[in-house]
């Protein structure tokens, strides 16, 4: 047996699958993964890639397989809880992901977007402080962004601070003027 044979097997048909995934073609990038994980069953990654092409498929419990076993491979891969989040959260599970995005995010404190889905379960369950807190995380990690803002503004709108939330959106419009979801909202309070 090559193990070198098998290593650039795994990997070109590894990189097959990531290109089909980038070109939203989800059931050939996840015949891609399974075939490198034919030559390396072990790899974390490669579970983890084929969760994420599953769950964008709409295959919600095999994507979730696919992260448990990218987590069982690898304790410590964030993306992983992540997309265990995710799954919870097109589950319409909050508490579930809440938890995963809390996972991951005690892994890599620094994944933005764990903070603002995390946020945004948060807002589905009513806990505006908590979604606010998480907000300001995205915030202080991507200042530019005019989504955090706005995600942000929604929070303290829901909470009934409205001359805050009207601050956040026009700080969402200061950093893009076309941002239309802030202008919608802007409109709808007067």
């Amino acid at each position: 047996m090559c193990v070198k044979c098998n290593a650039e097997a795994a990997e070109a048909a590894y990189k097959r699958g990531a290109d089909y995934h980038m070109a939203e073609d989800y059931k050939n990038a996840i015949r891609e993964y399974t075939e490198s994980l034919k030559y390396n069953p072990n790899d974390a990654f490669t579970y983890l890639s084929r969760g994420d092409s599953y769950r964008e498929n709409g295959d919600l419990d095999l994507a979730l397989n696919d992260y448990n076993e990218a987590i069982r491979h690898n304790p410590d891969l964030d993306l992983a809880y992540y997309g265990r989040g995710h799954v919870y959260n097109y589950k319409g599970d909050p508490e579930k992901a809440i938890a995963e995005y809390t996972e991951s995010i005690d892994i890599y404190s620094r994944n933005e977007l764990a903070y603002a889905y995390r946020g945004g379960q948060y807002m589905e369950i009513g806990e505006y402080d908590l979604a606010i807190k998480d907000f300001d995380k995205v915030i202080k990690l991507t200042p530019n962004d005019p989504e955090a803002y706005f995600d942000r503004g929604e929070a303290y709108q829901e909470k009934g601070d409205i001359s805050q939330a009207k601050m956040d959106f026009n700080k969402a419009l200061q950093l893009d003027p076309n941002f239309s979801p802030a202008k919608k909202a802007l409109a709808k309070l007067g």
